[in-house]
């Protein structure tokens, strides 16, 4: 385990450790602890042994949960560059959470409890940037994630997974026909999670848009989410990529809507 120091803005620091060091590997369900003595490397120069040692990708993932206000952000950074995947909980400081956003900004995958904004509104200067997949992550005190129609419309990922989401199939309905029409070219796949699920949620949700039931039995693999998708309805964009909806009851009694897009190199042979 690391040392952490004060600094003069009292926020804490990583430091060399004074006497060991302590590594966790885990391998599925097994856990496999190693310690080492009479060690003199910094954090960043153990990340990079690592992967050096185990063939490892150059990106990491971090993950920030609850007190890690606590630590100086420029010392994060510096110590951890190259973030593909940030999972992001509320730290207890909203000033904090917005600061790793902003310094982790080019990371391709963004998990992110909506807890994280005041009044759980993902903010549109994040909505906005070209992130890869941006999903919510559900915790056991979460408030539900209000998205309104401008919201979704400045949405620019591939990948999008909302947990716990108001209710909102009328924009969620002018979103597809706005989609038909053009917006969000960069979309390839959508799910989202709701309360109080109804038998005429997909009429609503379709309502007023020209699409195709296909077959239960019909299969189709998406590659961007590794995804096969059975049946469902199909829509038609101006351009001719066509995208299949399904809105389905879970078995815990909420509704899952899920659009997959079909571009060329989405799908799978």
């Amino acid at each position: 385990m690391y040392d952490i120091t004060d600094v003069e803005n009292g926020k804490y620091v990583l430091k060399k450790p004074s006497e060991t060091v302590e590594f966790r590997f885990r391998n599925g369900l097994e856990l496999t602890q190693y310690t080492l003595s009479e060690n003199y490397m910094e954090v960043s120069e153990w990340l990079e042994h690592l992967q050096f040692l185990f063939g490892c990708s150059k990106t990491i993932d971090i993950l920030f949960d609850e007190q890690s206000f606590g630590f100086n952000i420029d010392s994060l950074k510096e110590t951890f560059q190259n973030v593909g995947k940030l999972v992001l909980l509320h730290s207890g400081c909203y000033c904090f959470n917005k600061l790793v956003l902003q310094k982790f900004l080019q990371m391709e995958i963004l998990r992110v409890s909506p807890s994280c904004f005041q009044n759980s509104r993902i903010p549109h200067d994040l909505l906005i940037q070209n992130i890869q997949s941006i999903c919510t992550k559900k915790t056991n005190d979460e408030q539900l994630t209000h998205l309104k129609l401008n919201d979704w419309l400045m949405m620019n990922s591939r990948i999008l997974g909302i947990f716990n989401l108001q209710k909102c199939l009328k924009e969620l309905n002018m979103f597809l026909k706005l989609w038909i029409k053009g917006s969000n070219p960069n979309l390839e796949y959508i799910t989202f999670r709701y309360l109080n699920w109804n038998v005429e949620d997909v009429n609503t949700l379709m309502k007023g848009i020209k699409n195709q039931t296909m077959p239960r039995t019909f299969a189709r693999a998406h590659r961007s989410v590794n995804w096969i998708a059975y049946g469902g309805r199909d829509i038609q964009r101006y351009d001719g990529v066509k995208a299949t909806v399904h809105c389905l009851k879970t078995m815990d009694g909420q509704a899952t809507v899920i659009m997959l897009v079909w571009h060329d190199h989405c799908f799978v042979p």
